[in-house]
């Protein structure tokens, strides 16, 4: 199986999810820099048998940067309200 994941080996991973029976999830990145939801679950066909493991990817990279930026604009704003408030106070000192 190719991959592009840094630091990750989804063949390990799903085997020790096949062999122990205990989804994984975790966030892991690209070569690309893109970065996804992995999800491993082991696909169950009764109570205690496993018949193999299922892997989903969901792509968080535009969820990622929607937040990055709503996070600089949140800086920016209360940077600007410090600013207001400090010159606030100078401008009543006087």
């Amino acid at each position: 199986m190719a991959h592009h994941l840094i630091d990750v080996f989804p063949v390990d991973e799903m085997t020790s999810v096949h062999n122990e029976g205990i989804a994984r999830e975790k966030v892991v990145h690209t070569k690309d820099h893109r970065q996804y939801l992995m999800r491993i679950l082991p696909y169950r066909i009764g109570p205690e048998a496993y018949f193999g493991v299922l892997a989903t990817f969901v792509d968080l990279t535009a969820l990622q940067h929607a937040t990055h930026s709503l996070m600089d604009v949140r800086w920016n704003t209360d940077r600007n309200t410090v600013d207001s408030e400090c010159c606030a106070v100078r401008n009543s000192d006087f």
